[in-house]
């Protein structure tokens, strides 16, 4: 991350507070850049997203044998009836071949 070239930048970190509680929290900043290109301040925000970091760790973790579950069987999906798309395949390409060889007259 170039800080000092006048991007604007976001970041979310987890911070330790003075009580040593773990938090996880987001800055926007912008640099304040004057007419000779030099660096004359930041602004941004600094926000606490605990409670946003906290549902979404839950909603993933819910989330994710489900996600497993449906690749899986997507996955047995393809397995069980690869021969079958294979034969259809190759049916459409000897059709396609035929129709090739009637219009060619």
């Amino acid at each position: 991350m170039q800080f000092y070239n006048g991007t604007p930048y976001d970041l979310e970190v987890e911070l330790v507070t003075a009580k040593g509680d773990l938090i996880w929290t987001t800055c926007h900043r912008k640099w304040r850049i004057c007419r000779t290109r030099k660096c004359v301040g930041l602004m941004g925000i600094f926000q606490e997203l605990n409670e946003k970091k906290t549902f979404m760790n839950k909603a993933l973790s819910t989330a994710m044998p489900e996600l497993k579950a449906f690749s899986n069987s997507q996955k047995q999906f393809q397995i069980n009836h690869a021969d079958m798309i294979k034969g259809l395949l190759t049916q459409l390409q000897s059709w396609a071949e035929n129709l090739n060889w009637l219009f060619c007259f």
